[in-house]
């Protein structure tokens, strides 16, 4: 049950750093002439983050309740102005990743930028189940981390 359980959480981590990222590239397509994760970030994009990630919590995060509180967290704090200083892609994310994270301190939760080729090599990863598997096996190997 643990094995499975690890899993899941491995899993919806990837699935949600996945879905974090795109959105968060995708409507920043016109800035490549920026350095990776310096580009400007409006309001508009700001929002359109924040309910991206709001919703990929509450559809694949393995504990719904605080998957609420995150999305009603993050979407206070932008309605509050609290985001209003970022206006570089990697800040706003870092200080949105930190303000998921406060809320159940989970660390396998975050918001990064990825560039089109880490996009790509994501969306062609036709082996996800076997990496997933693979890991699973050398977590097994260290004990899961405990000595």
């Amino acid at each position: 049950m643990l094995e499975s359980r690890i899993l899941k959480v491995r899993l919806a981590t990837i699935i949600l750093a996945s879905i974090f990222v795109c959105v968060a590239f995708a409507s920043q397509a016109s800035a490549q002439s920026d350095a990776p994760g310096e580009q400007a970030v409006d309001d508009r994009l700001k929002l359109e983050i924040i309910d991206s990630v709001s919703h990929a919590l509450s559809t694949t995060y393995i504990f719904p309740d605080a998957a609420d509180k995150i999305a009603r967290h993050i979407r206070d704090r932008y309605k509050k102005k609290s985001y209003a200083e970022y206006a570089r892609m990697n800040g706003f994310l870092q200080a949105l990743t930190e303000d998921i994270r406060s809320i159940n301190n989970d660390r396998h939760l975050w918001v990064e930028y990825l560039s089109d080729e880490r996009i790509s090599l994501l969306d062609s990863d036709t082996n996800g189940a076997a990496a997933a598997a693979e890991d699973l096996r050398q977590s097994r190997q260290r004990n899961f981390g405990f000595r």
